[in-house]
C-alpha cells in the first residue's frame, strides 16, 4: 500500500474516507503538522507501540480507538506516527488531551474494509525528558550555562547566577555527545560557526549526532569539543554573572574556569531508556551497578553527580563509580568509599555516550550492559564497545529536583 502524507489526508480527507488513498499519521505536542527535526529525532523515546487488528467485517465501517500509553515520570510527549497494514486504513486524528503534555493517549480513526478482510493499524507514541540537569560552574557553583534570554535558534550561552533546576532554560540533557536544550529539545549547543580559538557557543537546530561542532566529550570535568579536543568550553574572562561561554586552547582540568559539575543526573540505558543505572540494593560501600526499570528521578540509588572526572553516588557523596580491581575485560563496575580525581579507576570519559574508564593501561574499557540491556543487567567493562553500539551508550536525561 502506498502510504500518503499525513498533510495530503488532512487537506483532502474525501480521499481516505473513499478508501482511494491509505494513510500514514504523525503528529506532535503542538499542532501534529511539521515533521521532526534531525535533532528532536535522535533524542525521543519509544514511549509506547499500541496494535490494532481490524476487519472481518462484511460492509465497510469506521470507528475510534485510543491506545492506552503511559508516559514515564519525568517525560512528555512529542509525536506520533500511527500507520495501517493490510486492508482497510487507519488515521490519527490528535492527541486525546491536546493540552496535557504528560498524556500519551492519541485518537486514532480506524476504517475496516468490506468484505471480511484484515488489516493492523500500528501507533507509536514518542516521548522525550522533561527535566534535564544543571550545568555548574567550578569556580562558582551557583553560577550555571543558560540559554540567555530563553533557548531559541542562534541564543547566546551564558553563565547566570541561580538559575532553577525547573527553568528549562538553565537544564540540559546529554544524548550520543550532544547537549540538548531543555525549552526546546530541537536547539542543541553548538561551536558557532565552527571550533577555533574563541568561537562562541550558541543553540542551533542545525546539529546532529555526526557534526562535530555539536558534540562533546566530558573528560577530567571539561567539556571537549569534538571537532578538535585541543578546546574546551570556557567561562571567557572568568566566571561571573554574564559571562559568555566560548572555547579556548588555554584550559586545563586545574582551571575551574574550565571545569563543570553536573548534578542529579539519572543515566538511562540507549538501548532501552526505562532502564537505569541503579546502586543494586542501595549505594553501599561494594554495590554493584545493574541497570533498572524502578528508577526514577527522586530516587538518590538511580542519580549521579559529575564532577572531575568521577560519578559520585547522590544517595552517599562519598561513595563513587569504580573499575573494582582494575579495568580490565569484563571487570565489575561497583561504588567504592576511597576514590579520588588522581586514581583512573574511579575516574570516566563521557564521550558519544560511552562511559570509558579513564584506566587505559590494558586497553579501553567502556561499561556495558553485559549480554543486553534488560532489567537487572550488571554492568561490566567491555572493550569489545562502541559507541554504535545502545547496549554501551548511556545518556544523561533526568534531574532529581
Amino acid at each position: 500500500m502506498r502510504l500518503y502524507s499525513r498533510r495530503l489526508c488532512t487537506l483532502f480527507p474525501l480521499l481516505w474516507l473513499s478508501g482511494a488513498v491509505g494513510c500514514s499519521a504523525a503528529g506532535e505536542a503542538v499542532d501534529g503538522s511539521e515533521p521532526l527535526s534531525k535533532a528532536e529525532e535522535a533524542l525521543t523515546d519509544t514511549a509506547c507501540s499500541r496494535f490494532n487488528y481490524h476487519g472481518g467485517s462484511v460492509l465497510e465501517e469506521v470507528f475510534p480507538w485510543v491506545p492506552n500509553c503511559q508516559l514515564k515520570p519525568g517525560f512528555r510527549r512529542t509525536s506520533y506516527h500511527v500507520s495501517n497494514s493490510g486492508a482497510g486504513d487507519c488515521q490519527a486524528v490528535g492527541w486525546f488531551s491536546p493540552n496535557d503534555v504528560h498524556d500519551g493517549r492519541v485518537t486514532v480513526s480506524i476504517k475496516n474494509s468490506a468484505g471480511g478482510f484484515s488489516g493492523t493499524c500500528t501507533a507509536d507514541i514518542y516521548e522525550e525528558s522533561e527535566h534535564g540537569f544543571t550545568i555548574q560552574s567550578d569556580t562558582n557553583g551557583t553560577l550555571m550555562v543558560n540559554a540567555y534570554g530563553g533557548a531559541a535558534e542562534g541564543t547566546v550561552l551564558e553563565l547566570v547566577s541561580n538559575c532553577a533546576a525547573t527553568n528549562p532554560d538553565c537544564t540540559w540533557s546529554y544524548r550520543r555527545g550532544m547537549i540538548v536544550s531543555d525549552r526546546d529539545p530541537s536547539l542543541a549547543i553548538n561551536a558557532y560557526g565552527g571550533a577555533a580559538e574563541a568561537t562562541v557557543l550558541r543553540l542551533t537546530r542545525a546539529c546532529t549526532q555526526s557534526n562535530p561542532d555539536c558534540t562533546w566529550t566530558y573528560k577530567a570535568g571539561q567539556f571537549l569539543s569534538d571537532r578538535d579536543q585541543t578546546l574546551a568550553i570556557n567561562a571567557y574572562g572568568g566566571a561571573q554573572n554574564g559571562t559568555t561561554l566560548r572555547l579556548t586552547r588555554a584550559c586545563t582540568a586545574s582551571n575551574p574556569d574550565c571545569t563543570w559539575t553536573m548534578p542529579g543526573v539519572m543515566l538511562s540505558s540507549d538501548r532501552n531508556s526505562a532502564l537505569g543505572v541503579n546502586a543494586f540494593n542501595g549505594a553501599v560501600n561494594g554495590a554493584a551497578l545493574k541497570l533498572h526499570s524502578a528508577c526514577d528521578p527522586s530516587n538518590p540509588d538511580c542519580t549521579w553527580t559529575f564532577t572531575k572526572g568521577m560519578m559520585i553516588s547522590d544517595r552517599d557523596p562519598t561513595l563513587k563509580v569504580n573499575a573494582f580491581g582494575g579495568a580490565q575485560q569484563l571487570g565489575p563496575v561497583k561504588l567504592v568509599s576511597n576514590c579520588s580525581v588522581t586514581n583512573p579507576d574511579c575516574t570516566w570519559t563521557w564521550s558519544q555516550g560511552e562511559l570509558i574508564s579513564d584506566n587505559r593501561a590494558n586497553g579501553v574499557f567502556p561499561i556495558n550492559a553485559l549480554n543486553g540491556a534488560v532489567q537487572l543487567a550488571d554492568l561490566k567493562l567491555n572493550s569489545a564497545c562502541d559507541a554504535t553500539n545502545p547496549d554501551c551508550t548511556f545518556s544523561g536525561i533526568l534531574a532529581g529536583h
